[in-house]
């Protein structure tokens, strides 16, 4: 089932190390995913602009834990 929601600038739609249980279609605006790592330094893996999908799909595939953390950049 699908859900369109408006996403303020700066929040986590997913947080890494948490579950992930979906995926995210970009309607307008642009989604980044990025991991922190041991260090504390932010490393990013993409951007997703309007009409692309964005998801940590091997945490959905394989049932683990957030390796990315998915957040609303801007509009």
């Amino acid at each position: 089932m699908s859900e369109l929601r408006n996403i303020e600038k700066g929040a986590l739609l997913q947080r890494q190390g948490e579950k992930a249980s979906c995926f995210f279609k970009v309607h307008s605006g642009l989604l980044r995913s990025f991991f922190v790592d041991d260090m504390g330094k932010e490393h990013v893996f993409m951007f997703a602009p309007k009409d692309w999908i964005i998801s940590d799909l091997d945490a959905i595939g394989f049932d683990a834990p957030c390796a990315l953390s998915i957040e609303a950049f801007a509009h």
